[in-house]
């Protein structure tokens, strides 16, 4: 997996919500699209954007793969969307965790992969967690303490950093 500019956004932009349907988009400036806010997110950190060919298929990798988020690519009779994710609405879903601070709990400072280190699971009976679940209860101060860097983000430890200027237009 590779650390690029792609998963920076997705750690300060997105979030697993699996009644969305977000569509992708294919211009840096075609309304409130995926791709319009992590153009916007990369012209606002400086970082190299992918072009929009490889801008889908490399989110749903992270996503599922990385994340282990169940979300899908779909195509409606207006646009191609993807369904399982929403962009993060700053102030608004400022208490929803970011993927590192999940990914760190996650793996745990001692390395066990729930984040406990006391041998107790994540709070599914049977050990069948995917990872995917909304983590609305999560307070989220920008910044998790942890080492972990999920994005390459230069701007590592602000939450949100570039997306409320990613979903204006960008010339």
């Amino acid at each position: 997996m590779k650390v690029d500019s792609i998963a920076a956004w997705v750690n300060d932009c997105l979030i697993f919500d699996p009644t969305a349907k977000t569509p992708v988009g294919n211009k840096r400036d075609e309304g409130d699209t995926l791709y319009r806010s992590y153009c916007g997110h990369c012209d606002d950190n400086g970082s190299q954007r992918k072009s929009n060919k490889g801008f889908s298929p490399d989110l749903v990798e992270i996503l599922t793969s990385v994340l282990g988020w169940k979300v899908e690519r779909k195509s409606t009779n207006t646009a191609k969307v993807i369904a399982g994710v929403r962009l993060r609405v700053p102030g608004e879903d400022d208490n929803i965790a970011t993927p590192e601070i999940f990914l760190a709990e996650k793996i745990g400072s001692d390395g066990s992969r729930d984040g406990s280190s006391d041998g107790s699971s994540d709070g599914s009976s049977d050990g069948s967690s995917d990872g995917s679940e909304l983590l609305q209860d999560k307070a989220c101060d920008g910044s998790d303490g942890s080492s972990l860097h999920f994005g390459g983000n230069k701007n590592e430890g602000v939450v949100g950093k570039g997306c409320e200027e990613s979903q204006k237009p960008h010339g």
